[in-house]
């Protein structure tokens, strides 16, 4: 794939990253990779992209991290281009606010409409709401499944740490008999009913918003709340790429608006 007009981009979570190529305001590829351990230097990065595609050297690579090591691995190159939270046009976002999160609430408002809720399930669990103004109203961040299951394992003398990452569609029982399914049975009805809680909140402030999964565990999640509330659960979204669509959507407004 040549696309002489297109650009890069990468998303920088706490686990890994995400890759985006587009062109305009649609995303033509997206893929995962994990973390770089050492600076990227000029001439590496076709290595960090599928074969499939063969771009210009002077491709823009859009950047937008939480892991500010992994920032400044990436600004080497010549055609990075950070994109910060001040490049995000929603009102009220604090200084601290996650980019990620503001990227995504974006993207899930451009595509499905405001107010918007995500519930971003990834290394942490976060929930991020914005209004029909594009204000953000707030929002909430626990441990992953995944950080909590570890913390268990990490915090404790006698805990295993248990995976989380083959779940399936049906909740373990709630009187588990075993310490492995006690430790999933514990974090999974907790997060259930968390979210699940959540939720319900914001459709009583804003009746039939749109609510959108997303992040690596967004199908655990989802799958958990089918089993605890499906009514609820079948008025979801999932998006994966979500974070990529907010992106792209500032990527390719901006480059519209600038004369050639």
């Amino acid at each position: 794939m040549n696309e002489t007009s297109s650009w890069l981009g990468i998303v920088t979570g706490n686990s890994r990253l995400h890759w985006a190529l587009g062109r305009g305001t649609t995303l033509l590829q997206t893929w995962h990779s994990p973390h770089p351990s050492t600076p990227i230097a000029a001439g590496e990065l076709e290595q960090w992209l599928p074969a499939n595609i063969n771009l210009a050297s002077e491709t823009p690579l859009y950047l937008a991290s939480v892991v500010g090591e992994q920032t400044a691995y990436w600004q080497n190159l010549q055609q990075a281009r950070e994109i910060a939270l001040d490049r995000v046009p929603l009102r009220g976002a604090y200084p601290t606010f996650g980019i990620d999160r503001a990227l995504a609430v974006y993207g899930a408002g451009i595509e499905r409409g405001f107010p918007a809720l995500v519930v971003d399930a990834g290394t942490a669990l976060t929930l991020t709401g914005v209004n029909r103004d594009r204000e953000l109203i707030g929002g909430a961040i626990w441990p992953g499944l995944s950080l909590q299951a570890r913390s268990l394992g990490t915090g404790t003398s006698a805990l295993p740490e248990v995976l989380m990452n083959s779940l399936s569609a049906e909740l373990p029982p709630r009187w588990a008999r075993s310490t492995e399914v006690a430790i999933r049975s514990g974090i999974l009805y907790a997060v259930a009913a968390g979210v699940g809680e959540a939720i319900a909140d914001w459709w009583q402030h804003y009746p039939s918003a749109t609510v959108v999964l997303t992040g690596g565990d967004a199908s655990s999640v989802h799958a958990m709340l089918c089993s605890r509330s499906p009514e609820l659960a079948a008025q979801l979204a999932i998006d994966r790429d979500l974070v990529l669509r907010g992106l792209a959507h500032i990527v390719g407004n901006e480059s519209a608006a600038t004369p050639p």
